[in-house]
């Protein structure tokens, strides 16, 4: 997992309320329980569609209440969300990513909502005794737990009130699975055609072997350890005596389980061609020479392997019927007319976003009127563009997103413009009218000829090739244009349309983003934005590094979790500390701005508890504003822990110097006191 600990963004996110695809219900029950169809007391009062999250219709009508979404189920799951983000050290933006999580949310309710639309409609039973024996199973693993009792009860008040919270959602799970396995059956010929279709695939993901090993420097020194072997040595003792890995040296060479791509080619190939028990080898890797004792092999070569292998078939089987039910479910929304209403306007708006750009091809025409809708609702006059002071943040985020979408796509357009001009002048007359598939054979033609081909020839077939390159790339573009409308006489008029496009949309970002900044200088969104668009800002920059060394803090405050990851976190906490030591030493910066920079500085030294950097930044404030604060007893103090230190660290010097002296007059006397015997 090297290098892959401080991803974020495109790490898989983790959807536990999609209860579609089958979760523990249990888990959220308690934590702020998800209850698709909760069923009350029918009231006399009509439900209005706009006090809920979100509602849906199908076949043209809306569905009954009992299966819209609640305000306050749609913030105990998305909270729920956003603490499991936090256990797993991923934060998630208030006005960036949190509204895009809410959506997601929200569908993941409303198919699940569905889902119990149609077991109810298709009239299936739930076992009464089951949803016992469930829920009883359920109270009795965290009632075991004394805190997590008393947690439960503080919630639910009674032990009978959270049995029967629990009692609706553990029908609402079997109802679920009722549903998927009526309408996606998956059958043992499912599975077994899936096999031998993406056999190779599997194997590649599943196959497994767990192995030791003894790793020398010759092939000479392996065949020796072979012939050891033979002479029934034990393998365990081999390794700890010549084995040069000496992280498994001393327990045998044992590498546990691995699976395919975790070891070296030579010695992976080596082991999954081997049965269990055989000792192979020597094989030889960049590490050296390997004799491999294969332990256990889990090999999937043919279905009746992959069926006795049950955890994998289960896991294969899961998957070909999730796959099964999505289809399902989505054929049974278009052929019922399935349509949903989330209620808040500003998360709407987001949502048609999200529909926008998770598209295979973006609808810019679209993009545009979804900006002037924002803009409609953000700007109290759109000319000098002000910002209405009470518009809402996540419609300036959503707003800044757009806008972030259309400039690069004038960008790119006003490009492929001024390139579509410059090729109308420089190509052959030849190539403008030519087909586009017989130039780009000939292309191929003499790609392959300027492999084998002199140096004098090499030349003149280049220049052909890029001549070919440029009439390819001039009718695509013109096909592009001609299909926009856009002749070729008006391209220089357009061109310049898109740079004032641009220009308008650069300063309208800046100007959202800025506003931005000042309500919410918290959010990492904003101020990495900020500092892309402003790097030279000091103030910002400050801020920004402030952020990023938050983000890791976690890791940097645990001394064992730091010494783990250490690799991984000296270059970002060093390029961290480079560029705040840049602001706070920039003479030309406001003295406010320096000041800002030495505390983050000193905040990071004293997270990581260095004493002597933390007395060096309490030393450089009182340089720049000799009335800082307390400065001088915060000196003191920090003086006072040096010397503590230091005092510390000579007492062991003493201890260390007297324990060797003591040895080594202990160990002089000996011979003397033998002798005058």
């Amino acid at each position: 997992m090297k290098g892959s600990f401080f991803v974020r963004h495109k790490v898989a996110i983790i959807w536990a309320i999609v209860i579609i695809f089958g979760v523990s219900i249990a888990f959220w029950s308690i934590i702020g329980y998800l209850s698709p169809v909760r069923r009350g007391k029918k009231s006399q009062f009509k439900p209005n569609p706009e006090d809920y999250a979100a509602v849906f219709s199908l076949d043209g009508t809306l569905t009954s209440a009992d299966y819209w979404i609640r305000p306050s189920d749609l913030e105990n799951n998305v909270n729920s969300l956003i603490n499991q983000y936090k256990q797993f050290g991923y934060s998630v933006d208030d006005l960036f990513n949190e509204p895009s999580l809410r959506i997601r949310t929200i569908k993941a309710m409303i198919d699940s909502n569905l889902i119990q639309y149609i077991g109810i409609k298709n009239r299936f039973e739930v076992d009464k005794k089951v949803v016992e024996q469930r829920v009883d199973a359920l109270v009795n693993k965290y009632f075991n737990d004394p805190k997590q009792k008393q947690a439960i009860l503080n919630r639910f008040g009674t032990e009978k009130r959270f049995k029967e919270e629990m009692a609706k959602d553990v029908r609402a799970s079997i109802l679920h699975d009722k549903v998927v396995n009526a309408f996606a059956p998956v059958t043992e010929e499912d599975v077994k055609t899936y096999f031998e279709k993406n056999k190779q695939e599997i194997k590649e993901k599943y196959e497994k072997a767990k192995a030791k090993h003894i790793l020398v420097d010759s092939k000479k020194e392996a065949e020796k350890i072979l012939d050891e072997l033979k002479n029934k040595k034990r393998f365990d003792s081999l390794a700890k005596e010549y084995s040069k890995d000496t992280a498994t040296k001393d327990s045998g060479g044992e590498l546990g389980w691995f699976t395919h791509g975790q070891m070296a080619k030579p010695f992976e190939d080596a082991v999954f061609k081997a049965k269990k028990g055989e000792i192979v080898g020597p094989v030889k890797t960049n590490y050296g020479w390997h004799i491999i004792k294969v332990e256990d092999l889990l090999k999937l070569d043919t279905f009746d392997e992959l069926k006795e292998a049950t955890s994998v078939y289960s896991e294969i089987s899961k998957q070909l019927q999730n796959e099964k039910f999505s289809k399902f479910l989505k054929d049974y929304k278009k052929k019922h007319d399935f349509s949903y209403k989330i209620t808040d306007d500003v998360l709407a708006l987001w949502d048609e976003y999200l529909k926008l750009t998770s598209a295979t091809e973006v609808n810019y025409d679209a993009l545009e009127k979804l900006r002037d809708k924002i803009s409609d609702m953000i700007y109290v006059n759109k000319d000098t563009k002000a910002i209405a002071d009470d518009a809402d943040d996540r419609l300036l985020a959503l707003y800044t997103n757009v806008l972030n979408l259309l400039g690069k796509n004038y960008e790119t357009e006003k490009t492929d413009l001024d390139r579509y001009r410059m090729l109308a002048l420089t190509t052959p007359a030849t190539l403008k009218t030519a087909n586009i598939s017989t130039l780009e054979s000939e292309l191929k033609d003499i790609e392959k000829k300027v492999e084998s081909s002199a140096t004098a020839e090499r030349n003149e077939l280049d220049m052909k090739r890029l001549t070919l390159e440029s009439g390819i790339k001039y009718l695509k573009l013109k096909a592009k244009f001609d299909k926009e409308g856009i002749p070729l006489d008006k391209a220089e008029d357009y061109s310049a349309t898109l740079q004032k496009e641009q220009s308008q949309v650069q300063n309208e970002y800046k100007i959202v983003l800025e506003t931005l900044y000042k309500r919410a200088p918290y959010s990492s969104v904003v101020l990495s934005k900020l500092h892309t668009l402003e790097p030279d800002n000091k103030e910002v920059t400050v801020k920004y590094y402030e952020n990023r060394f938050e983000q890791i803090k976690s890791y940097v405050s645990n001394e064992n979790t730091y010494n783990y990851l250490k690799n991984q976190i000296d270059p970002i906490l060093n390029d961290i500390k480079s560029n705040l030591n840049a602001v706070a030493q920039d003479t030309t910066a406001a003295t406010k701005t320096r000041l800002s920079a030495y505390e983050v500085l000193l905040y990071i030294d004293e997270t990581m508890n260095n004493s002597y950097a933390v007395l060096s930044d309490l030393q450089k404030i009182k340089a720049i504003s000799p009335d800082y604060p307390d400065i001088d007893k915060k000196i003191r103090a920090a003086e006072h822990d040096i010397e503590m230190i230091e005092s510390a660290r000579a007492s062991e010097t003493v201890v260390s110097t007297s324990s060797i002296a003591a040895a080594a007059t202990s160990t002089s006397a000996t011979p003397t006191g033998e002798a005058s015997k």
